[in-house]
């Protein structure tokens, strides 16, 4: 009856169909899936995640917990405990680019005290700078409710130039439109060839 109208629903199901098939074979893994950008401190990791990073030419595991910090499991972190928690942050060296978990240095030490009284938490994600820190400790303290008894700041050189990127950076309450639009791209830039 319309053949205008099917020979235009015809090609568009075509080029659709076309642009996923394509993408599937020729869009490369995106290593980075377990990122997303964070409204009060930037950027940030995708709570309860198990994943495959990529660092280089490195490929390692990545599990992140209920809170979105690395862990060596995907697993739920109640906001409080009765055990001593330390609280690790700083930027891709204590995030551990490269390097599984438990080879990490946080790891390690939380290997270390996994039968005691102690827990241990890590925090940090690449590029992050002292203003990053503090907004995410502070979102973590007052917006969380997330109880800790000490914090180590590993602070390294970068840091020094990540902070005059970020110095524009003001927190803000994340728009739901914002976080639809990066779902958006996201699952595009995954699934489309023309969009990737």
């Amino acid at each position: 009856r319309n053949p205008k109208k099917t020979l235009v629903f015809s090609i568009l199901l075509f080029f659709g169909l076309t642009d996923w098939i394509v993408g599937i074979i020729l869009i490369p893994q995106d290593y980075n899936v377990f990122r997303r950008p964070h409204p009060f401190y930037h950027h940030d990791l995708i709570p309860n995640q198990a994943a495959t990073a990529k660092w280089g030419n490195i490929e390692y595991p990545m599990f992140t917990n209920s809170l979105g910090f690395r862990d060596r499991v995907v697993r739920a972190i109640s906001r409080k405990t009765s055990k001593k928690r330390i609280l690790f942050i700083g930027d891709s060296f204590t995030e551990a680019l490269g390097v599984s978990y438990e080879d990490s240095f946080v790891g390690v030490l939380d290997k270390k005290l996994k039968d005691s009284e102690v827990e241990v938490l890590n925090a940090a994600v690449v590029s992050y700078s002292p203003k990053l820190y503090y907004l995410k400790i502070q979102y973590l303290l007052e917006k969380q409710g997330l109880h800790f008894d000490h914090v180590l700041v590993f602070i390294d050189i970068s840091d020094v130039q990540n902070e005059l990127s970020y110095e524009q950076f003001e927190p803000l309450p994340f728009p739901i439109i914002a976080k639809l639009q990066f779902d958006l791209k996201r699952y595009l830039k995954s699934t489309s060839f023309f969009y990737y």
